[in-house]
């Protein structure tokens, strides 16, 4: 086996990212929300544009103009407006540092002609950024071999590596996401972590400044990342007798000691002066309305939940959990560290009340502990290559059934489109897994928990209607040769009639199947302003069971769509069934015709 297979293993993986991020997937060259400097990149990002272009970080007066041109958001949350009367950037400034150099080269260029506009948003920026984040991701990958070699040998470092870098969530925030902040603070933690083993090692000044630049640049990226301060006090120490050798280590180098203190609050204090100038005061709440559920977390849903669970998405951290145990059998003087920071971490990752994190592929916020969770999987790895052959032979196999999934899921992100991030539910993730394409009518399952696949048995027409007697509010003619009706809503129209079905027109049979002819001039892309076909059944004017579908899931501009969805009959007793078209949130029109509700047997 070669010397260095690790290396090779991160070149490999660079050709794969490099793949996704440049051939298959290239974000800098789609446009709106889609493009690279986007939703929470552009977030981040702002701080440049508007210091160095703009130069207005106060007013960000320029947000209508970029806004208009580029769409990188529907409206402008990047940033609010203070009570002073200033904009504050939502986000922190450490990851706008980390953007700079990428930032700097693409405005030099484009000052330098003038086919592309020096706006900080013309293509020749988001190629930068994306090129840049590309390079941060490798440098990661090297740093994260540096500190592996240092406990396990190469094979082990090699796996790990391959399997961080293609088993999991990583590469779809590395390669095609990668100006998300998760990406540069995987590297940047990997190299806190190398940098704080050769300060032990071998303590010198450069190493210190290191870790405490690197501690304030990831706190100034994501508050929560003063965390950080963990790794470098921490590292090495396995008992009580260590904990103190470490303190007089301290007083020993106390020059050292605080020379990182400053190097740590010298880079903290970019974002507290920053607050202090555009709003008065040295720290500001940013996030507004979200915050942490310290008392419940949502361990379980960040785990599991087909909408963005850890483990669902990145199944081989199950291996690194069990690889804990080995770790403090086998590297108890990293194991302590290590273990205070991935809980520490994990919790204050579970505690976000937004805990699927917007549009997320998995627990993306746990991309940055990548480089700790990768030491138990190495402690693992390094258990499993002494067992037998068969346990080997078997655990590959998983492993290449872990990369098709891994490459599958980000396949389905993007061109494949079959997974939608934070409304995923569980019948639908077990309608998809594994399969390329599937019927346009299981998009249902995004909202309902059943769809139906069989033949009909014994099936009963319960309700027919086809408005041409209806005189709501609503109903409008189409066509004046025909005089045909439809159901019409739109923002001034929100919500039809109420269609009863009473007592003696219910069946007993298990099955409904609701449908309905669905026209729009303009889809509603926005999944939480779609206009919904709600079925609800009643006892004695209590609502028992309600299920409902987006319509505009399943519709094209200018076209008319059969829209039907499947109920099962509620398991407790219901005298009513009503039936709704809602169009509360859309600024689109929708029109309804032929309201079908059959009844039938499995």
């Amino acid at each position: 086996m070669p010397k260095k297979i690790s290396v090779y293993a991160i070149l490999f993986i660079a050709l794969i990212e490099g793949y996704l991020g440049f051939i298959y997937y290239p974000k800098y060259s789609y446009a709106g929300s889609e493009v690279a400097i986007s939703w929470d990149v552009s977030g981040y990002y702002m701080y440049l544009p508007a210091i160095f272009i703009y130069k207005d970080i106060k007013h960000c007066s320029f947000q209508d103009s970029v806004l208009k041109t580029y769409a990188p958001t529907p409206d402008f949350q990047q940033a609010f407006q203070h009570t002073s009367g200033n904009y504050v950037m939502k986000y922190a400034s450490g990851q706008a540092i980390v953007f700079a150099p990428a930032f700097f080269i693409a405005h030099a260029y484009c000052l330098s002609q003038k086919r592309y506009l020096a706006d900080g948003f013309s293509l020749p920026y988001q190629l930068a950024i994306a090129i840049w984040t590309f390079l941060i991701s490798i440098i990661g990958l090297f740093f994260l071999r540096k500190v592996l070699l240092f406990y396990f040998d190469e094979k082990v470092a090699a796996f790990t590596i391959l399997s961080i870098a293609l088993l999991t969530n990583y590469p779809e925030y590395a390669a095609i996401s990668g100006g998300l902040s998760h990406n540069s603070l995987f590297t940047l933690y990997a190299m806190l972590i190398y940098v704080s083993i050769c300060f032990y090692t071998k303590p010198n000044y450069f190493n210190i400044i290191c870790m405490g630049l690197l501690c304030g640049l990831v706190t100034i990226t994501r508050p929560t990342e003063i965390i950080s301060l963990i790794i470098p006090l921490g590292w090495g120490i396995a008992s009580m007798e260590d904990a103190k050798k470490r303190i007089r280590f301290f007083i020993d180098h106390k020059i050292m000691m605080l020379l990182y203190v400053l190097c740590f609050v010298t880079v903290g204090s970019i974002q507290l002066i920053y607050w202090k100038y555009v709003s008065g005061s040295f720290l500001v709440y940013s996030y507004q309305k979200q915050g942490f559920d310290w008392l419940h977390t949502h361990v379980f849903e960040c785990l599991f939940s087909v909408k963005a669970g850890w483990i669902t998405y990145s199944p081989i951290f199950i291996f690194a959990i069990v690889g804990i145990y080995f770790t403090y059998k086998n590297h108890r003087k990293i194991f302590f560290a290590s273990l205070i920071f991935a809980v520490l971490f994990a919790y204050l990752c579970f505690s976000w009340s937004e805990w699927w994190y917007g549009w997320s592929l998995g627990q993306r916020a746990m991309i940055q502990s990548y480089p700790i969770w990768a030491i138990f999987l190495s402690a693992f790895y390094q258990w499993l290559l002494h067992q037998k052959i068969f346990f080997r032979r078997s655990f590959f196999a998983i492993t290449v059934l872990f990369t098709y999934y891994s490459f599958w899921l980000i396949h389905q992100c993007h061109h494949g489109q079959l997974f939608h991030g934070p409304e995923m539910s569980k019948a639908y993730y077990w309608e998809i897994l594994g399969k390329w394409s599937i019927e346009k009518n299981k998009l249902t399952l995004l909202d309902t928990k059943y769809f139906y696949e069989g033949t009909p048995k014994n099936i009963d027409t319960i309700y027919k209607n086809n408005f041409e007697s209806d005189t709501s509010i609503n109903a409008r003619i189409t066509d004046t040769s025909t005089l045909n009706k439809v159901i019409y809503l739109d923002q001034s129209k929100q919500v039809s009639a109420i269609y009863t079905i009473n007592q003696n027109n219910i069946q007993s049979k298990k099955i409904y199947k609701l449908s309905a002819d669905i026209h729009c001039v303009y889809k509603e892309w926005n999944t939480w302003k779609m206009p919904q076909f709600i079925c609800r059944f009643y006892e004695n004017g209590k609502m028992v069971q309600e299920s409902f579908i987006r319509v505009d899931r399943l519709l094209q501009d200018n076209y008319t769509q059969r829209i039907y969805f499947y109920v099962k009959k509620p398991s407790k007793k219901f005298t009513e069934i009503q039936v709704q078209f809602n169009n509360k949130e859309s600024d689109k029109s929708i029109e309804i015709d032929n309201l079908l509700i059959e009844n039938f047997d499995k």
